[in-house]
């Protein structure tokens, strides 16, 4: 009868011919080698400017255009005739410069 330590010994001492890889498990994300880490544990873009006017009273940012583009991609947001949007619940609202290019976030 085999024991227990001869079974898994078996791969370093050579004496029964099998070799046993115990916890070599594959180290990157398997579905796409290139990137190690799954999106589900990325964090997600996040526009500095929006993060620290939710967490004030009373703001008013000027943003880029590809800034603007994440927070409407984000919050799914289609602008009305007003051509304002609220952000969610977060009470921060976004709208175009009206003078010249880019947009604003104003609480």
């Amino acid at each position: 009868m085999i024991t227990f330590k001869d079974f898994f010994n078996a791969g370093v001492s050579g004496n029964m011919g099998i070799t046993r890889k115990r916890h070599h498990g594959a180290l990157l994300n398997t579905r796409r080698p290139h990137e190690p880490v799954p999106d589900m544990h990325k964090s997600k873009k996040d526009v500095d400017k929006f993060r620290s006017l939710k967490s004030k009273i009373a703001g008013r940012y000027n943003i880029t255009d590809n800034e603007a583009k994440e927070l409407k991609k984000r919050f799914n947001i289609k602008f009305s005739q007003n051509n304002v949007a609220t952000l969610g619940n977060t009470g921060v609202r976004l709208y175009r410069n009206p003078d010249g290019g880019g947009y604003i976030l104003q609480k």
